[in-house]
């Protein structure tokens, strides 16, 4: 497997960058996008989590971090002015919720994992967040048990998070 993100032009038809940060096969890659700036998240068969700004067409990594012990399957994920929310799951039967200030120093730039799941010895073979106005996130997942699973999850003061309801 390929361990680097290519960035493809289908009108030029060629690859215009390739993005190197992982070891490992990369599994899921995710662009997000505010009013002033894109990020693009890559996880990976290592187990790690890359994050990127994308300027003018320049990519300049931000951060590569571990995020799970076993290989990251999905992620999913919302910004807004200030955080990019989102949620990685992988063959470490977790789930797990970060949260990145985008609008602090690009030197400074530390996820910091809010929420974690535990499935067990279980899988999710999909997830999605969503973030609704009332500042309450909600984390849907399917899993082995042929379900989709809903978590509230709510913000408190500061940046403390809490399940309401599964």
């Amino acid at each position: 497997g390929n361990a680097a993100v290519e960035v493809y032009s289908p009108r030029e038809q060629k690859i215009l960058h390739t993005l190197v940060q992982h070891s490992a096969r990369i599994n899921c890659v995710r662009v997000f996008e505010n009013d002033s700036a894109s990020y693009l998240i890559s996880a990976a068969s290592d187990g790690t989590i890359s994050i990127w700004s994308i300027k003018d067409d320049i990519h300049t990594p931000l951060v590569k971090f571990a995020g799970h012990e076993d290989s990251i399957t999905c992620l999913s994920g919302v910004i807004d002015r200030q955080f990019i929310i989102f949620a990685t799951t992988g063959n470490d039967s977790s789930i797990k919720l970060w949260k990145i200030d985008v609008t602090s120093n690009p030197d400074k730039c530390e996820p910091k994992n809010f929420y974690s799941h535990d499935l067990k010895t279980g899988l999710a073979f999909t997830l999605h967040v969503v973030r609704w106005p009332e500042n309450f996130l909600t984390l849907f997942y399917a899993g082995e048990n042929c379900k989709i699973n809903i978590i509230k999850i709510a913000s408190e003061e500061g940046d403390e998070w809490k399940q309401l309801e599964s």
